[in-house]
């Protein structure tokens, strides 16, 4: 993110436009892979990782493993998404109008997914707990771990929220600067994800400190 924020500055002040966003991207994309090989090569050797491919391995068995994983990210990517692909199909009117509408909806997800960082951020620490807590059927110490967990999610996020209610219609006029659209129904798209995220967050929360059923 930081790499894409440096060069979406840099493009942005140069006057590039959406292609210089667009190499934004892409070098965000190239700086990851790099970050990646650099640690990854501080923990492991990337040269015996590639020697060890010319010999015998059970690649049915990391097939077994990996296939699940692989076909649920692109699920995941899918659906993520899936709103404003229907919004490109559904809008009826003018092309330049429909692109218009989803672009606007696009830029109020995009804000609104400043509240998704958090659970981003916690999650991962969370999943290899939960694992370990699961295996072990300590399930009221996980209900216990989830909601401290989600309590710090929604102590983030809810003056993040405040701030896109209060803001939201100042950022999305300057994020959306020169095009011609109504900024008004964003302002509501965004300020409904918002209070969305929030009783999703909040409803979860609710949810790990009241039920004694087991996780499973």
């Amino acid at each position: 993110p930081l790499i894409l924020l440096v060069f979406s500055v840099f493009t942005g002040l140069a006057g590039w436009g959406l292609e210089g966003l667009a190499w934004a991207n892409l070098a965000m994309a190239a700086g990851s892979c790099g970050l990646a090989a650099h640690y990854f090569g501080r923990f492991f050797s990337l040269r015996t990782c590639l020697g060890r491919m010319r010999q015998a391995l059970p690649w049915r068995t990391m097939g077994r493993f990996s296939l699940p994983v692989m076909t649920t990210d692109s699920i995941y990517g899918v659906l993520s998404n899936l709103d404003v692909l229907m919004l490109g199909v559904l809008l009826k009117g003018e092309p330049s109008q429909v692109g218009a509408q989803v672009g606007i909806y696009a830029l109020a997800k995009n804000i609104a997914g400043a509240m998704l960082k958090a659970p981003q951020s916690l999650d991962p620490i969370f999943c290899s707990i939960a694992s370990e807590l699961s295996a072990r059927d300590q399930h009221r110490a996980l209900g216990n771990r989830f909601s401290v967990i989600s309590g710090w999610i929604l102590t983030i996020n809810l003056p993040i929220c405040a701030a896109i209610l209060l803001a939201g219609d100042a950022l999305m006029q300057v994020l959306g600067q020169g095009q011609a659209v109504d900024f008004h129904t964003g302002l509501t798209v965004l300020s409904v994800l918002c209070i969305a995220m929030m009783a999703c967050f909040a409803t979860r929360a609710s949810l790990a400190s009241t039920s004694s059923i087991p996780c499973r």
